[in-house]
């Protein structure tokens, strides 16, 4: 095999993300093979037995040459091994056999596998082998069709915002149902397009975005005083007060270069239509232009090490806030933005930032570029006293250059993020690797468009700047442990999950994971705003249409089991659950396709078998059951409860037209009118109490009010009242089609996008909701 073509395959199978639907049912259906075993059935992990059994179980002839090994890490309680089925040199999309074994010896813990008959590869011919597939679409095709979608279909623009980055692309080519399809991956300003061609007809089969998950030797520490939680509680303008705390694991010698150290990679242009994922390794193709992240990468940690440390001390001229577990530096932006000068305490870092920005030069067709820089470091801590001393002002305007120089909002990210380590790892998050990797993070984005806004990816948060009504999230510590939560995941249940639904698993583990800092932080003690917090909720599963919402059933459910537990075990009971949550991770770790029951079941699975010393094995079984009780989440697969939002006489459901992914379009300035329809049914289990009530609000969402809508100048919802299960509810809900803010991620330039929240509430219910539908609106 060529080199080149070597190194295709091997970017391929490195970067495969799985995405198929979950039979939970064992044995084959249309093609498709599934089957879960446990420790308890059978103790052998060798891959030789595992083989053995597959073949058995499944009828297909099987031998190892059919597959090729992915991933084998160590966890904290397991080692994990992950199998990609491969057909003809290729992986089928989906397939795998995930195994999690006993670190010491060879016990199986768990075996996981989902495989695909060769009957669905019949009717493909044989001479469409790995190379010749993947030759007959070349780089530069993969681009131009990625970008004629990303930027030229209608529809998809109004998907992903007009996000039109195209940058770190990946790709993966895989079998889907018997075609062979290339995956293309690329990373916008705000989120991911993933777009899917045919390998055979280079036609889009389908083109979806995921937006961004929003928000050496060490010195002694140094005493500060920080926000234990944050610095305001939103919505109500009540200031907290600062209690001590130390900046602890700081690096007592770091790299302060004198000027941005990767200026010097910025002797070329790296355009997107020029990056190159396999051309791009070599110099042949880097000589026609084209360039790679991974080769960028490289060069970056070249120029890394060269850099030369020097003490991190009060001596030395001062202290900067870069440790064990955080590097937080300022967005090198902010420095011409805000007119300061390096001389007066900034200084260069090796923190390395690939800036994504508009490219307006001959030509450009309104492409991006990367260009390579570096954070910087904000003014350091001088003196003891100058840290424990600075200023946390909590300015009307939220005016970024004045907070720059107070200096405190670094103080209180880097404290805050070591606090999440300091929290977690002692309750079982000690996976080696995984635990011990820093986070990085960047204030003062001075971009408007990413406004009001925090975020995380590739193990960085991302912080911007404040509007006068909002909070300042760099001082809210339940959204950076929230950003936190999502990187846990990431690292935890690895870079190939799928999670199926909304996504909602998602943004509820964050919450939950969030929370249990909050708890390990306050001991358990109300605090002003500890009440208002989205975890703490009534919400059920199949009662939204959003992943934040959906998220709010997840993290209702897993906090309910909290509060359980603390009842009683005691503050043990905060442990004990954390070690189940983490370990339920770890179970779930790559899965295909992560659906509500497999998350619980594998979380009543983690709990059968207990952790020596803290977990009795069965100690949560009825305590879950009785948590999901209440969220119209039956084990038993009884029929849930409904909650139905109709338009046009189909329901918005979750990926359906209204909902957030399929906007319904509008002309910006032509009034509009919408009629809908209300009803609700009772579960097997979940009862309603009526006459409910359903509340349209207008203003009281999240990131809601960019539209305006008639009537909402009474600012009050509209009350329906829903009498029984037989009542269908018809209302409208009707716009002049003017945009009132525009401007930022979600109040888009030339249009806006808003939605109508309604919430259900049972008759008496007056602290929160029982469920939550959207209807999004893009006015354009």
């Amino acid at each position: 095999m060529k080199s080149s073509t070597y190194l295709t395959a091997s970017l391929l199978i490195i970067s495969m993300v799985l995405g198929a639907a979950y039979a939970s049912e064992r044995g084959a259906r249309d093609g498709i093979f599934d089957l879960r075993v446990t420790g308890a059935q059978d103790r052998n992990a060798s891959w030789e037995h595992i083989l053995e059994v597959l073949q058995r179980r499944s009828g297909m002839t099987l031998s190892s040459s059919d597959f090729v090994l992915a991933e084998d890490r160590v966890l904290s309680t397991s080692r994990f091994r992950m199998y990609l089925q491969i057909s003809r040199g290729l992986p089928i999309d989906g397939m795998s056999v995930r195994v999690w074994s006993e670190k010491a010896g060879d016990g199986l813990i768990q075996l996981e596998a989902r495989l695909e008959s060769e009957a669905f590869h019949l009717f493909t011919p044989l001479v469409l082998d790995a190379d010749r597939l993947s030759a007959g679409l070349s780089w530069d095709e993969t681009f131009g069709i990625s970008r004629k979608i990303v930027r030229g279909d209608s529809d998809y623009v109004l998907q992903s915002g007009s996000d039109a980055g195209l940058g770190s692309p990946s790709f993966r080519d895989v079998w889907s149902a018997g075609n062979p399809i290339r995956v293309v991956r690329f990373r916008g300003l705000r989120g991911f397009h993933i777009i899917r061609i045919s390998l055979l007809t280079h036609e889009v089969l389908s083109a979806s975005y995921r937006p961004f998950r929003t928000l050496g030797a060490e010195r002694g520490p140094i005493p500060v005083q920080v926000y234990p939680i944050y610095e305001e509680v939103e919505g109500r303008g009540v200031l907290l007060q600062r209690f001590p705390g130390e900046l602890r694991y700081l690096h007592a010698a770091i790299k302060r270069p004198s000027a941005d150290p990767f200026s010097m990679l910025r002797f070329r242009r790296y355009l997107e239509s020029d990056e190159d994922p396999i051309l791009g390794e070599f110099p042949a193709g880097q000589a026609r232009g084209k360039w790679s992240m991974a080769s960028v990468l490289r060069q970056v940690a070249a120029i890394q090490a060269t850099l030369a440390e020097s003490p991190n001390s009060f001596e030395s001229g001062g202290v900067s806030l870069q440790g064990r577990f955080a590097t937080v530096a300022i967005h090198p932006d902010a420095v011409e933005a805000y007119r300061l000068r390096l001389s007066s305490g900034l200084s260069w870092s090796s923190r390395f930032l690939p800036d994504w920005v508009s490219y307006s030069g001959t030509g450009s067709n309104e492409q991006l570029e990367m260009i390579p820089k570096a954070g910087l470091f904000g003014f350091p801590l001088r003196t003891q006293d100058a840290a424990w001393n600075r200023s946390a002002r909590r300015l009307p305007g939220h005016d970024a250059a004045e907070y720059l120089k107070d200096g405190f909002d670094e103080v209180q990210v880097y404290w805050a993020i070591t606090r999440f380590f300091e929290s977690l790892i002692p309750m079982g998050f000690a996976d080696p690797e995984l635990s011990s990797r820093p986070f990085g993070a960047f204030l003062y984005n001075p971009d408007p468009a990413m406004r009001d806004n925090a975020f995380y990816v590739d193990d960085t948060i991302h912080f911007t700047t404040y509007s006068p009504g909002s909070i300042n999230y760099a001082r809210d510590n339940t959204t950076i442990w929230h950003e936190l939560g999502h990187g846990l995941m990431e690292r935890l249940m690895g870079t190939f999950l799928e999670v199926a639904d909304t996504g909602g698993l998602s943004e509820g583990l964050a919450d939950f994971l969030s929370d249990i800092v909050v708890q390990d932080v306050s001991g358990g003690v109300r605090f002003e705003g500890s009440d208002q917090f989205r975890i703490s909720n009534r919400t059920g599963f199949h009662l939204t249409n959003e992943e934040h919402d959906d998220g709010e059933a997840y993290g209702g459910a897993l906090k309910d089991l909290l509060n359980l537990a603390i009842a009683k075990y005691g503050r043990r009971g905060l442990w004990m659950v954390t070690d189940l949550v983490l370990e339920t991770m770890r179970l779930c770790r790559n899965h295909p396709e992560l659906t509500t029951a497999v998350w619980f079941d594998h979380l009543l699975f983690a709990d059968s078998r207990g952790t020596h010393g803290l977990r009795e094995p069965g100690a949560f079984g009825g305590m879950v059951q009785s948590a999901l009780a209440n969220r119209n989440f039956d084990l038993g697969r009884g029929k849930p409860a409904q909650f139905r939002l109709v338009y046009e006489g189909r329901e918005v459901g979750a990926e359906n037209l209204g909902s957030r992914e399929r906007p319904v379009s509008r002309t910006l300035g032509k009034s509009s009118k919408f009629r809908f329809e209300v009803s609700v049914k009772n579960g097997a289990a979940y009862r309603f109490r009526f006459p409910v009530t359903v509340r349209v609000h207008f203003r009281a969402g999240p990131l809601q009010g960019p539209i305006r809508w008639d009537g909402e100048e009474l600012n009050r919802p509209r009350d329906l009242i829903v009498n029984s299960e037989r009542n269908r509810i018809s209302f409208d809900v009707s716009t002049p089609g003017v945009c009132e803010e525009t401007g930022t991620s979600v109040r888009q330039a030339k249009g806006c996008t808003d939605y109508v929240y309604l919430e259900l509430w049972n008759a008496g219910e007056s602290w929160k909701p029982q469920g939550k539908k959207r209807f999004y609106l893009r006015l354009r």
